[in-house]
């Protein structure tokens, strides 16, 4: 989607995108009535502007690559098979559970 993207058309095209690797459990409605593969990516979103891969001056709703992130992604368009999704639409099999 570029370097800026609002959230409006950024969440459909990365839910679309993710539905074959989601499981039931994605799914499934946490905090504020929000599916918990999205709350997961609104954390990480987070910690990427922590780190200075997206900017932290961006109007409400949108995310922007920073100067930082831009030079990132470009770097891995440069490595092969990154552009090429190969394994990407492979469903997940389910986490293993732990404890008793």
């Amino acid at each position: 989607m570029g370097e800026r993207a609002h959230v409006r058309d950024l969440r459909p095209a990365m839910e679309k995108r993710m539905k074959p690797r989601l499981l039931p459990v994605d799914l499934e409605f946490v905090r504020a009535g929000q599916p918990r593969w999205w709350n997961l990516v609104c954390f990480e979103r987070h910690k990427l502007k922590k780190e200075g891969y997206l900017r932290d001056d961006s109007p409400h709703g949108v995310w922007e690559l920073s100067e930082k992130g831009t030079g990132f992604v470009d770097h891995l368009l440069t490595m092969p098979d990154v552009g090429e999704d190969t394994d990407f639409n492979r469903p997940r099999s389910a986490p293993r559970k732990t404890g008793p």
